[in-house]
């Protein structure tokens, strides 16, 4: 019968070699060769700590909270026209503050991307004001929306206070008077050793119209191509956690959830604060999935009902579950990230034996993927490449461990890649394909941004792989159900 079994999926996806998601039957068998489709689980786990209101365009000075806003300090610092700034204003076109917001003036006939009083280049105002989450929300959902109108959604800035001086353009930005947790801050622009180029402002809103079919990001354009604001069938099933000091891993949107609207509520009403608990909200997220309500961090009592529940993410036992973490990798919490990720691509989490819902047919585990954003740091870098790997690796000399290694690492912030074992440009061990399967010394479920461009191309990138690990895994699925099942 496995033999039967083997050849049936090899016909299977033989016949449908180039299916993508939207068209695609994902072979879920039940029985084992009765095709069917089922989506991937994604729990998008972000990070909301208070380096999420840091400028997305410049360093801050870190000095502390004033009343939970984040302080950056003053920098002397230039805008480079030649540069692309991403943000809630088009870099192309010129702006002018009118009605408590900008709005686009198509009388300006600048191109220099700076502009004048009156015209104030989009690119310019996306470097002065956007903070991390800012870029994150665009990036996610289109930005973050204070109003909606007939046709067209009112984005708003947020985040924390900082000053950039420029010399070039004798412009002094100012970026203040936001407040917790409505971080809704606004910019002044004065003059700085000599006359400002673009003239000058007070307390002026960080706000700007888009138009309704703008208003979209990397989610929309996946899972809801057909603009009609509800999450398309055979689309990835998305869910949203968060994660703080002070909101350890809470769930606002569960996988299960059939409205849209919900999940880009959820994910732009939190203001982000405080400190960075990586290792425990992934904790958290595999209790989701084990539909097992925590005692020890944040409460999801209203998305955890218990094993085959209405708000269980898990429909199918062939369904493939990830957690998609994007953060800046900086964390300092008392559980090191690489250890949640491990149980739960083992399925060993709480002493289960490889299989985190013995209730399903077959093993269920999920799968990490960790997005690297806004930072330059070492340690961040190094804490979510390691992630990814002890959270996405096959085990194929079956020792429960990501090849070389054989136990957690004391932080995983100071653990840099490549590894002397798996080394491009020296050793390079075949083993090493456990997590490297393009040989580049860098986990494949690993992605980097610095801006929100290359964040856009590297989440972008992160869920094309889930569908295509999804696609991959099918006959393997099959085939271990079957033998599972006596087969």
């Amino acid at each position: 019968m496995k033999k039967i079994a083997f050849i049936l999926v090899l016909l299977l996806v033989g016949l449908y070699p180039n299916l993508s998601y939207s068209t695609m039957e994902n072979y879920c068998a039940s029985p084992p060769f009765v095709a069917r489709a089922v989506q991937p689980n994604i729990l998008i786990v972000m990070d909301v700590s208070g380096s999420m209101q840091f400028p997305a365009y410049g360093s801050c000075d870190f000095s502390g909270y004033d009343e939970k806003v984040a302080q950056c300090g003053n920098h002397t610092i230039n805008y480079d026209p030649l540069k692309t700034y991403y943000g809630y204003f088009k870099t192309d076109k010129y702006y002018q503050y009118s009605s408590n917001k900008f709005i686009e003036n198509d009388s300006c006939s600048y191109t220099d991307k700076i502009g004048g009083s009156n015209c104030i280049s989009g690119n310019l105002l996306n470097w002065a004001t956007m903070t991390r989450i800012d870029v994150l929300r665009k990036v996610l959902i289109g930005g973050r929306s204070v109003s909606s109108q007939e046709n067209s959604h009112t984005l708003r800035g947020e985040g924390g206070n900082w000053v950039f001086q420029d010399s070039n353009l004798h412009c002094k930005f100012s970026i203040s008077d936001g407040s917790y947790p409505n971080l809704g801050h606004k910019i002044s622009i004065q003059d700085y050793n000599g006359t400002c180029a673009v003239g000058t402002l007070s307390n002026a809103n960080i706000q700007v119209d888009v138009p309704e079919r703008e208003r979209r990001g990397v989610i929309q354009n996946i899972a809801d191509k057909d603009y009609d604001g509800n999450w398309d069938d055979g689309a990835p099933r998305f869910g949203l956690m968060i994660f703080a000091s002070d909101r350890i891993g809470c769930i606002k949107s569960g996988i299960e959830d059939s409205n849209m609207s919900s999940f880009l509520n959820a994910l732009q009403g939190e203001a982000p604060y405080d400190g960075t608990p990586t290792g425990e909200a992934l904790i958290n997220g595999l209790y989701y999935y084990e539909q097992q309500d925590s005692s020890t961090y944040c409460s999801n009592t209203a998305y955890i009902k218990g094993p085959g529940s209405s708000k269980d993410p898990w429909e199918h036992w062939c369904q493939k579950s990830f957690m998609l973490l994007i953060s800046d990798g900086e964390w300092n919490g008392n559980i090191d990230p690489v250890k949640s990720a491990r149980e739960g691509r083992l399925g060993i989490h709480e002493n289960r034996s490889h299989d985190l819902r013995s209730d399903l047919i077959s093993s269920q585990v999920v799968t990490t993927y960790t997005v690297y954003a806004f930072s330059d740091t070492a340690g961040g870098k190094n804490s979510l490449q390691q992630t990814a790997i002890y959270g996405g690796f096959d085990d194929l000399d079956n020792n429960d461990w990501p090849y070389p290694y054989t136990s957690y690492p004391g932080n995983s912030e100071n653990v840099s890649l490549p590894n002397s074992s798996c080394d491009p440009s020296g050793t390079y061990e075949s083993a090493c394909r456990e997590w490297d399967k393009n040989g580049d010394g860098v986990p494949d479920n690993y992605y980097a941004a610095q801006n929100g461009q290359e964040l856009e191309n590297a989440l972008n990138n992160a869920i094309t792989d889930i569908l295509r690990r999804v696609s991959s895994g099918t006959a393997a699925s099959i085939l271990a159900s079957s033998e599972k099942s006596g087969a």
